[in-house]
């Protein structure tokens, strides 16, 4: 399996104050997420808090990424050469196409190895 990103890892080795800094970041997030599923105008675009969740979504989004930036040089996303890392919580991938579990190719497909799928197999077999 290809090294990956271990956000625990990462995490435990943060400065206290920026665990807080990007957590609460993180948080407030997730609350605009919920205030965006929780809208009952969610297609018609008239709520009010929606519109501004969705604001809020997009700011809150590039917050994180700076205060995490702050925290950790990017170089830490990377493995040692220098090809970025995928997330750890991922799952497996297809080392071919990149589908997951999640993403299947269509029509749909499943694992015949611990990183290849059954689509990607069959064209390596013709």
């Amino acid at each position: 399996m290809t090294e990956r990103f271990d956000g625990s890892k990462v995490w435990a080795g943060l400065a206290p104050e920026h665990q807080a800094e990007i957590g609460a970041v993180a948080l407030e997030l997730i609350s605009a997420w919920w205030a965006q599923e929780q809208s009952p105008d969610q297609f018609d675009g008239n709520d009010p808090v929606l519109r501004a969740a969705e604001a809020a979504d997009h700011a809150l989004i590039n917050e994180l990424r700076q205060v995490v930036v702050d925290a950790l040089p990017m170089t830490a996303f990377n493995a040692p050469d220098g090809k970025p890392l995928l997330p750890s919580r991922l799952g497996p991938f297809c080392r071919n196409c990149g589908c997951t579990q999640e993403n299947a190719c269509v029509p749909s497909c499943w694992w015949v190895e611990d990183d290849l799928c059954s689509s990607c197999a069959k064209e390596a077999a013709r």
